[in-house]
């Protein structure tokens, strides 16, 4: 089988939201599984 391999685009302060942008939840799910 074949290795495949993914960057997701993630970045930034948050300095407005106050969180880590990635783990904020979305519907109940966080922003991160969403994107995966």
């Amino acid at each position: 089988m074949e290795r495949l391999g993914a960057v997701i685009l993630a970045a930034g302060l948050s300095s407005r939201m106050g969180e880590f942008k990635p783990l904020l939840p979305i519907g109940g799910v966080s922003m991160i599984r969403r994107v995966v």
